[in-house]
């Protein structure tokens, strides 16, 4: 025994272990994580500990245990300042949506009307023309990013992109556009749907067009004329001229700076061709929609769905014109809208015979199907509410709307395919009160606070907001007789006006709704601001 060493001193296996391989402090009695995470509050333990791969932050015994003073400091008073301003952002959000709060901003396309508009993340929205356009748009900045015109149809038997290469039967065509639009119909673009780089559009020639978006880049200073002439720039072009204004600014010459300024703002991006999507030119693809995976759903009039994994075509080798669908399914009718949830991994078609089709996203095929009414249903919206559970809303070209609970399994969190519809066939679907004209768009955020709004658009000229939350009736099937004594499944709480007959969508991210129905603008109704009264003046 040596009576100079300390108790630190004596050596053991367990010792050994503890230096070499464990990163907590070697004063503990026992690895104790607790304990560690308490040491490294002492400054001197800190400056010799090595580097730990332990993190306090994540030990809800030891926060727990923390001073209150210690515990909302530095980065945890941070975190809850940001949780609150959060927390505040989505309650006033949740109080405009409630109190029709959302000043109105239009967006201007050109001189083309805006028909279909789609949007994954704002503020880059994509919409379709009645001259047969496809343009990308920045809401925020206002202005078109990129755009290509004229490459569909205006019409189902004149004009646009190539009236000689018309491959859809131009009977079954005018039906389609009679179903879709009856005789409020604006032309132009019939589709379109966007993801990240990727749009797709649809139109009355049949078929998909699948486009790249290439963002604008700066413009290259021309530093003479033959340099210009080299690059395909002709002085007289307004990118010639646009090219030697930069070349002038860059050699200090005479110029106006702020014409040189806005010179980028002056050129847009392209959207650069990707080919036709195979198997959908002889017929009218009446609705687009691009999941997480950048898989293309195309619902069609020909009562089809088909997907197509369009995630490749940022490849320079792939052809999405020589790829074959992933999955198509058939219905009992041609296909007028469609929706996905991939939350409960199931999609929804609106069919022409007035009927409710789902299926399923893994598989894409149909499941199970329910008929409303021998009128079209128009427009279709899975929606999920604040208390967890869904339903199927049913929008029909005579105004009304219908309102299916789907069963739902609260653990697994997916549909009954075997009985997935929650009804009984007395059970009165209906919300009150109908739009006087076609519900031709349905659409809900179906997260965060605003789980439950949805909104309806119809060829009245008006969006309708409604709340589904706590009007649930409370039990499976309500049956016609006790119909008085329940309460309504949604609740229409306001209706904003102001918009063009031929309204054709609508889209929201929780915090705006987007549509067209402006002529030549896209509309946005602002729900996060502090002011507005929701009217547009059109």
């Amino acid at each position: 025994w040596n009576e100079d060493a300390s108790p630190l001193d004596v050596s053991s296996s367990s010792e050994t272990a503890l230096d070499e391989n464990s990163y907590l402090d070697p004063l503990c009695d026992i690895d104790d994580e607790d304990c560690h995470s308490f040491s490294t509050l002492d400054p001197e333990y800190n400056s010799l500990a090595s580097p730990s791969l332990y993190d306090a932050k994540d030990d809800l015994d030891f926060q727990a245990l923390l001073p209150t003073t210690y515990f909302h400091s530095d980065s945890f008073l941070e975190a809850d300042l940001r949780r609150r301003s959060e927390s505040i952002i989505s309650e006033r959000v949740y109080d405009n949506w409630m109190s029709a709060h959302c000043p109105t901003t239009f967006v201007s396309v050109g001189q083309d009307w805006v028909r279909r508009v789609d949007m994954e993340t704002f503020p880059i929205a994509v919409c379709g023309g009645a001259r047969g356009g496809v343009y990308v748009v920045n809401l925020e900045e206002k202005k078109v990013i990129a755009k290509v015109d004229e490459v569909h149809n205006v019409q189902v038997d004149q004009g646009g992109a190539n009236p000689s290469k018309v491959n859809t039967n131009i009977e079954m065509a005018k039906q389609a556009m009679e179903k879709l639009y009856g005789k409020i119909d604006g032309g132009g673009v019939v589709s379109v749907a966007i993801s990240g780089d990727l749009v797709a559009s649809a139109g009355r020639e049949g078929g998909v067009k699948l486009w790249r978006i290439e963002r604008p880049q700066p413009l290259a200073p021309v530093k003479s004329q033959e340099e210009g002439e080299e690059r395909g720039l002709k002085p007289d072009s307004a990118l010639g001229k646009l090219s030697q204004l930069a070349g002038n600014a860059a050699k200090g010459k005479n110029s106006d700076r702020s014409e040189f300024k806005n010179i980028n703002d002056a050129v847009e991006g392209k959207l650069i061709p990707l080919g036709n999507l195979k198997g959908l030119d002889k017929t009218i693809v009446t609705c687009l929609k691009f999941d997480s995976k950048q898989r293309l759903w195309a619902a069609a009039y020909d009562g089809t769905t088909r997907t197509y994994d369009a995630s490749k075509c940022y490849d320079s080798n792939f052809r999405i014109s020589s790829q074959k669908p992933v999955f198509r399914a058939d219905y009992t009718d041609s296909v007028l809208d469609m929706d996905l949830c991939e939350e409960l991994n199931v999609g929804a078609c609106a069919t022409a015979d007035g009927g409710v089709a789902l299926f399923s996203i893994k598989d894409g095929q149909f499941f199970c199907g329910i008929i409303l009414s021998e009128v079209a249903a128009r427009s279709v919206l899975i929606l999920k509410k604040q208390n967890g559970s869904y339903a199927v809303l049913c929008g029909r070209s005579d105004g009304a709307i219908h309102h299916i609970p789907l069963n739902v399994d609260s653990e697994t969190n997916r549909v009954d395919q075997d009985n997935p519809f929650d009804v009984l066939e007395s059970t009165d679907t209906a919300l009150a009160p109908k739009h006087t004209g076609p519900v031709v768009s349905l659409a809900s955020q179906n997260e965060g606070t605003t789980e439950g709004l949805f909104c309806s658009g119809g060829q009245d000229g008006t969006v309708r907001v409604w709340t589904s939350n706590d009007h649930d009736s409370g039990s499976r099937g309500t049956d016609v007789v006790n119909s008085e004594q329940q309460r309504p499944a949604a609740k229409c709480i306001y209706a904003l006006t102001g918009y063009k007959l031929w309204l054709g969508s609508i889209c929201t991210d929780g915090r705006r709704i987007v549509s067209d129905g402006g002529e030549n603008s896209l509309i946005v109704r602002d729900f996060s601001k502090e002011k507005g009264n929701g009217k547009a003046s059109l």
